[in-house]
């Protein structure tokens, strides 16, 4: 699990491939995730430097996204406090 003031991300893509990363998310930020996804899931594209370079995934390459800790706020559509079944 990241620092409390860190977070990581791990971007599934229909290919198979993953792409992760981490990032430092103060409070506002962590607010704020759960509508910046919703709006991504809504858009075109998802972009982000990664190490000086731009990356640019069309959404419809993405098969699923995995924030952790999760956001503060949920995105709408979320089933909370769930756990896994092995």
């Amino acid at each position: 699990m990241p620092k409390s003031n860190s977070f990581t991300c791990v971007i599934h893509l229909v290919n198979g491939e993953t792409i992760s990363f981490c990032g430092d998310a103060d409070d506002e930020k962590r607010r704020n995730f759960g509508s910046r996804l919703e709006k991504l899931m809504s858009a075109n594209f998802l972009a982000f430097d990664l190490g000086g370079k731009l990356n640019v995934i069309p959404t419809q390459s993405i098969l699923r996204i995995e924030i952790e800790p999760a956001p503060n706020v949920m995105i709408t559509n979320t089933i909370k406090d769930v756990k896994p079944i092995s």
